[in-house]
């Protein structure tokens, strides 16, 4: 119903959905940049977000990785 500039999904896969899931809702949601999310933080939802955000170059979609403590002014 709108347009998004950028949105933030989750990657970790065990209580959230996990990359590929979210580079199928990247895709739906139709936002230019997404920010991959809760996921890292302990064994149980490790992933490789560079991984992830190349398959949204795939796409046509800018991943942004934020580590921790940087932000994003948009």
């Amino acid at each position: 119903m709108n347009k998004i500039d950028i949105a933030a999904l989750p990657i970790g896969d065990f209580f959230t959905m996990g990359p590929e899931d979210a580079r199928i809702a990247a895709k739906w949601i139709g936002a230019p940049k997404v920010l991959p999310l809760h996921y890292n933080t302990f064994p149980a939802i490790e992933q490789d977000a560079e991984a992830f955000c190349a398959g949204l170059k795939e796409d046509g979609i800018e991943g942004i990785i934020l580590n921790s403590r940087e932000s994003l002014d948009v």
